[in-house]
């Protein structure tokens, strides 16, 4: 095997680790927030402020709507934007990214500026979206919520952190690179739709499936069960069941598929295999981690301390949440534009099996 004179020196193990505590770190105030309720005083003065954008967009939208500290509401119908509402979670994974990836700091710095307005800008635009959703179809609103937006927003940091890495966040033209990328990201929104309203008609009947699996992991101390989006989670004493949105799970894989199915360096073939193995992977570690987090809520509520219960859950989220849109931004750096890090010629991809080789 012979390497490209125009790659880099391979990075040591400590400056790979140090490359990686941005991620880290983001990964860990997410689920930190997860964990405490989003109660900090700055984060609720940023949803005072997205809740009056909200209400001026409706405004002049024609929508006849009303703003009272961070409730928006009209004549039909009334949102409450807090804090879980701000996609505090792309941002914190796209800062992590630009911190970690080898650029100057005033390159980090402006990356930063500009990625975290943009999220935020389409932010705004989501949480209006959804309130006029919900005023005309309130039966649409949970899944397009928790699947579509949940996904774009993700897609969306993914795409931001591409374009910066490949240094074509300029305010000049688009250049093929740009173009290329806003392509794909495109289709893959277009897909990621499909998929979402696909999936609409079979998410209950794919919970009941990890239900069984995972009842049956977690053994007869634990009952899990599903009931429509929801799952069920049994045996934990001192109150009902708790209630897991199967969409927690759920909307990330959707996600990581649409970014495979437009992959156009992959032959139709190889994208297949990698679409039905990630189904399959996702399908099991769905179970397995339901079936845990069954077990450790148990746990938490006979013998262990009441935090573990709350951990055991951020943990879940965060999982899901975080997981797929990693996933989702390795597969698109390494084969949407493969350029990364390597300043030399492309890495030679088989279109037939999906391989790279050198």
């Amino acid at each position: 095997m012979t390497v490209s004179a125009h790659v880099g020196p391979y990075p040591s193990r400590v400056e790979l680790l140090l490359r990686a505590m941005p991620m880290v770190v983001a990964v860990a105030l997410v689920m930190a927030l997860v964990t405490v309720g989003l109660d900090l005083p700055a984060l609720k003065t940023a949803a005072l402020w997205a809740a009056s954008w909200t209400g001026l967009a409706l405004t002049a939208l024609g929508v006849q709507a009303t703003v009272d500290g961070t409730v928006v509401a009209s004549e039909t119908f009334a949102v409450n934007v807090v804090a879980e509402c701000l996609a505090l979670g792309p941002m914190l994974l796209y800062a992590g990214a630009v911190l970690a990836y080898p650029r100057g700091l005033r390159s980090k710095a402006l990356g930063l500026l500009v990625g975290i307005t943009v999220i935020a800008g389409v932010n705004l635009v989501r949480i209006t979206s959804l309130f006029l959703l919900g005023s005309a179809y309130p039966h649409l609103l949970g899944p397009v919520h928790l699947v579509l937006w949940q996904s774009l927003m993700a897609l969306l940091a993914i795409a931001v952190w591409l374009l910066w890495a490949q240094g074509r966040l300029n305010i000049g033209g688009l250049g093929p690179l740009k173009a290329e990328l806003l392509t794909k990201v495109f289709w893959a929104t277009a897909v990621l739709l499909l998929l979402a309203i696909a999936w609409l008609g079979v998410a209950r009947d794919y919970n009941h499936v990890v239900a069984g699996l995972a009842s049956a992991l977690a053994g007869d101390g634990v009952s899990i069960s599903a009931a429509g989006a929801h799952l069920l989670i049994g045996g934990t004493a001192g109150g009902g069941p708790i209630s897991v949105s199967g969409f927690t799970m759920q909307w990330g894989v959707l996600l990581l598929a649409s970014v495979i199915a437009v992959t156009s360096t992959l032959a139709f073939r190889a994208r297949a295999v990698w679409l039905i193995s990630t189904v399959g992977v996702a399908y099991l570690m769905q179970a397995a981690t339901t079936a845990l987090l069954g077990l450790v809520l148990a746990w938490a509520a006979q013998a262990g301390p009441p935090i573990l219960g709350r951990l055991g859950l951020s943990a879940f989220v965060v999982f899901w949440g975080i997981g797929p849109i990693v996933l989702a931004g390795i597969w698109c750096l390494a084969l949407w534009k493969p350029a990364g890090l390597v300043k030399g010629p492309a890495a030679n991809i088989n279109k037939t099996t999906g391989r790279v080789g050198i």
